[in-house]
């Protein structure tokens, strides 16, 4: 009688002990459960490479041309008899708010994020709090001369 070790149909010598432990129960906590029923979301658009090299070159030529503007807000506030320092420091806060704000649009646009809500959500997040800090920093700007 050839006793072979081939999975579940082993049994053990009489009188011996089995060499393999029996398996333990998994124990799953709620957190593990709920994590495995959520899926990452996936972009189903597919970007080519034409589409994003034009969105770089347009980020690109806004952010050349964003530059103008900043230096318009830096004279602004300087004007306004804020310092030196606190004008430009808020200056490049709405530089990088509004180059923010066009990146986000443009990568919408390019890859059609705009249906989803999440994206929406995740934007509007972003400019609100860019908006906020970028006033926040004009503000002190301006209180800074007097």
């Amino acid at each position: 009688m050839a006793n072979t070790s081939s999975g579940d149909d082993f049994t053990a010598a009489p009188g011996g002990t089995s060499e393999t432990p029996a398996p333990a129960p998994e124990a799953t906590t709620a957190a593990e459960e709920t994590a495995s029923n959520f899926e990452p979301i996936r972009i189903e658009h597919n970007v080519g490479q034409t589409e994003l090299v034009i969105a770089v070159v347009a980020v690109v030529v806004f952010a050349g041309l964003l530059i103008f503007a900043k230096n318009a807000i830096r004279r602004s506030l300087i004007a306004n008899r804020a310092t030196i320092d606190t004008a430009g420091a808020a200056a490049w806060a709405w530089y990088v708010v509004i180059l923010l704000i066009f990146m986000i649009v443009v990568a919408g646009i390019v890859a059609k994020l705009f249906e989803s809500v999440a994206f929406l959500v995740g934007a509007a997040a972003i400019i609100v709090v860019g908006a906020a800090i970028a006033a926040m920093m004009s503000s002190k700007a301006r209180r800074s001369g007097r």
